[in-house]
């Protein structure tokens, strides 16, 4: 149960806000712990341009297309894209990191079995964007 500090003032008794305030600070101890994850993570824009001669190549590998699905299945986007980007190959992908650790294992196979250039780019949605515009005011 998360005790909030308004509740401290509808005590009667100095123990019994003690009490209040002991179990308030012990629910925010261990708020990270207990939040959900989909409240904790970053959301980054992976975008890979991979040149033509080299996309090329990739295309015409049998098996391209199962190895960039187990890619995906690694990353686990929460969107995809493919494009034409300045005439080379790209794709642009919606991932949710929690740790900075976790990037180069994201981004290598880009480098190394592609020949991608790529960017890693912090993004939001709308409601990070009034959250943020709301909490800077």
């Amino acid at each position: 149960m998360l005790l909030l500090p308004n509740e401290f003032k509808k005590s009667r008794s100095a123990a019994f806000n003690l009490q209040k305030a002991k179990q308030y600070h012990f629910a925010l101890l261990l708020y990270p712990y207990i939040t959900p994850v989909f409240i904790r993570f970053m959301r980054f824009l992976v975008r890979a341009k991979i040149p033509a001669e080299d996309g090329n190549k990739m295309v015409q590998d049998p098996n391209f297309l199962k190895n960039l699905e187990e890619y995906m299945n690694k990353v686990k986007p929460e969107a995809a894209y493919f494009l034409p980007l300045d005439g080379d190959r790209a794709m642009a992908f919606i991932l949710n990191i929690d740790n900075n650790y976790e990037v180069p294992s994201l981004v290598e196979p880009l480098f190394q079995r592609m020949g991608a250039k790529v960017e890693v780019i912090p993004v939001m949605n709308f409601d990070d964007l009034k959250k943020g515009i709301s909490e800077s005011r």
